[in-house]
């Protein structure tokens, strides 16, 4: 009896370990260090057909705002991780992403007027007073305005 019930559960938990990657293969990743490759060429091709295969290929949901649809692009990705593909595409329209966890679902949208990447510098300067320039005079015209 007991070598029957033995038995019996060893089969069953060699069953259940074998169905295990197939339950894990079912949930779609979302943006780790072990996205899947994705290829794709296009040619002119409007975004939201872009994020339709890119959909398909990486089994993620994406929702596109309006501004997205309207968009032409021309792209070639051969092998590339989704997170890579994805920061590309949307870097060079200008467009964002936010990841819904619950649901797995990307929601893109337009970030508005591009932005030049701004570089700020501050220069010491050395062996200039205040009372060598003319801000000296501004200055003083300034207090006097305001007493």
């Amino acid at each position: 009896m007991k070598r029957t019930l033995l038995t019996s559960g060893f089969i069953f938990l060699l069953i259940f370990a074998l169905f295990i990657p197939r339950l894990n293969a079912e949930t779609p990743p979302v943006l780790t260090g072990q996205d899947p490759p994705i290829s794709m060429d296009f040619k002119d091709a409007s975004l939201k057909d872009i994020l339709k295969a890119l959909s398909i290929q990486s089994g993620m949901n994406f929702i596109a705002s309006e501004a997205v649809k309207d968009r032409k692009v021309t792209l070639y990705f051969d092998k590339v991780p989704l997170s890579q593909v994805m920061g590309e595409i949307f870097d060079a329209n200008n467009l964002s992403y936010k990841l819904d966890s619950s649901s797995n679902i990307f929601v893109v949208k337009d970030w508005g007027a591009m932005n030049p990447d701004t570089v700020t510098k501050v220069f010491y300067l050395k062996y200039a007073t205040v009372s060598s320039s003319s801000l000296k005079e501004d200055m003083t015209l300034l207090r006097n305005e305001n007493e």
